[in-house]
């Protein structure tokens, strides 16, 4: 991901608690209590985007990071959709597991969750939730809206389009005074699953 600018958030900070208000009750309510407490300079996002980037990458497209030393393990729920990807060593230990959940009836998830274990322990050691707000109540066709609950903090994320056409996603870590936008990055479908070596930063 390439920091595009760092400019003043008091602005987006205060639309982005508007947007917030109105994200899914179903999404919101599928993210668990964490500490409150934002390990982030609130002049230095880029602590945050860089922890970010180690989950997902957003640019060109959204996707699902796989730790180094792994292979993804897909889990399937009675309609053939993915319900669990497990990313394990070659001595089957779990490194991350990725669940997704849907709500009843439609086919993208609210909210994607991700929790990386603790070496030879089977414990979380990070747990990071994705939600999403989705453009249009049916058709789902993108998502418009990002919220990220972290370890590190926490998050909320606005896909912009340009004149072009084209999407830079900006990113307010909650607490902080400085937001940052990521270039290039097309709001994700919800529905095409993308996985990406954690050393790429090509295209996905």
């Amino acid at each position: 991901m390439r920091v595009l600018s760092l400019v003043s958030a008091t602005i987006t900070t205060a639309l982005a608690g508007l947007a917030f208000v109105g994200l899914s009750v179903s999404a919101l309510s599928a993210l668990p209590s964490s500490d409150q407490r934002f390990l982030l300079s609130p002049d230095n996002p880029a602590f945050f985007e860089e922890y970010l980037s180690d989950h997902f990458r957003f640019s060109p497209h959204f996707a699902i990071v796989q730790p180094v030393g792994t292979r993804p393990v897909y889990k399937k729920d009675s309609h053939d959709r993915i319900t669990d990807i497990e990313f394990l060593t070659a001595s089957d230990e779990i490194v991350r597991q990725v669940t997704l959940r849907r709500p009843f009836g439609l086919e993208e998830p609210d909210t994607l969750t991700v929790r990386t274990f603790a070496q030879n322990s089977g414990v979380a050691a990070d747990n990071f939730e994705l939600a999403f707000e989705y453009a249009g109540y049916r058709e789902r066709r993108r998502v418009a809206a990002y919220m990220m609950r972290t370890s590190r903090g926490h998050a909320f994320a606005t896909p912009m389009r340009s004149a072009a056409g084209s999407y830079d996603l900006s990113v307010v870590p909650m607490g902080a005074h400085a937001n940052f936008v990521l270039a290039n990055a097309q709001p994700w479908d919800g529905k095409s699953i993308r996985i990406v070596p954690a050393s790429s930063t090509g295209n996905v």
